[in-house]
C-alpha cells in the first residue's frame, strides 16, 4: 500500500517533476502509473510551486 498522498505527487510530478521531486523524492519513479489525484489536491500542491516561482523570480531580478 503506497503512503497517502503518493498518488498525488505522481500524477502532478507528470507536469511539475523538479518540484515534486523536492516535496516526494523517491514517489517520482512510479510517476504516472496511479494518477488518481483529484482537482482540490492539485491545486493546494501547485499553491506552493507558485510562491516558490515568485520568489525565485523576484530574487533574480533583484540581484
Amino acid at each position: 500500500m503506497p503512503p497517502v498522498g503518493s498518488g498525488i505527487c505522481c500524477f502532478v510530478s507528470c507536469y511539475v517533476g523538479l518540484y515534486m521531486m523536492a516535496v516526494c523524492g523517491w514517489q517520482l519513479n512510479t510517476c504516472c502509473k496511479e494518477p488518481e489525484a483529484s482537482p482540490p489536491s492539485v491545486l493546494i500542491l501547485l499553491i506552493p510551486m507558485v510562491y516558490i516561482w515568485y520568489f525565485l523570480v523576484e530574487t533574480r531580478r533583484g540581484v
